[in-house]
């Protein structure tokens, strides 16, 4: 992960004014007003996130810059965990499916019409298979 990634997701986290004006902010039932326009907004981010920073070497003269890199980096953070939501979502779905395949397959033995001395009750030439594998 980039070095400003945590500190970045760190500021919106703390401002309720920047969780709202990006959409982060979901659970209200009041309007957000967010104070101004997005640019102004990533602008004040890149200041307090790089700017401020004496070891970074960046310069007021570059905030338009520097807000278009927050705004980026705010963008691939949110692109980042929609596309990890959607790989746990997708790998979910073939556990279940593999799961349910794997459920039918042993329902279809007919071990337990055997264990609870119904094996009359199975039928000649169904597609009930043995435990081995081989057909009944």
């Amino acid at each position: 992960m980039h070095i400003y990634t945590d500190q970045l997701l760190t500021l919106l986290e703390d401002s309720e004014l920047w969780k709202g004006a990006f959409g982060f902010k979901k659970d209200t039932n009041e309007p957000v007003k967010n104070g101004g326009k997005l640019v102004e907004h990533y602008c004040m981010i890149a200041k307090l996130l790089l700017v401020n920073n004496l070891d970074g070497g960046w310069h007021m003269d570059d905030i338009i810059k520097l807000g278009d890199a927050v705004k980026n980096r705010i963008i691939w953070c949110a692109h980042a965990l929609f596309s990890f939501i959607l790989s746990i979502t997708h790998h979910w779905f073939r556990l279940k499916k593999s799961y349910t395949k794997s459920c039918n397959e042993l329902t279809e033995t007919g071990q337990g019409l055997v264990e609870a001395d119904l094996a009359a009750e199975i039928i000649e030439g169904s597609q009930l298979q043995s435990s081995w594998g081989e057909s009944i």
